[in-house]
């Protein structure tokens, strides 16, 4: 993710959105790891986790 330090201050609260949702985002890549390993069937859902980036 590219990040421009000069809008740092406007940018503060959406960043921390970010980071709140990516943290959700892992616990939930998390999540389907555990149930992808016990049914030993690739997660379509997983996969759309790994690619997800930020949109502003």
């Amino acid at each position: 993710m590219r990040y421009d330090c000069s809008q740092r201050d406007t940018d503060a609260e959406q960043m921390e959105q970010l980071q709140r949702q990516s943290k959700k985002i892992k616990l939930d890549v998390n999540r389907l790891c555990k149930m992808k390993s016990v049914s030993n069937q690739p997660g379509p859902a997983l996969t759309n986790y790994i690619v997800w980036r930020p949109r502003y």
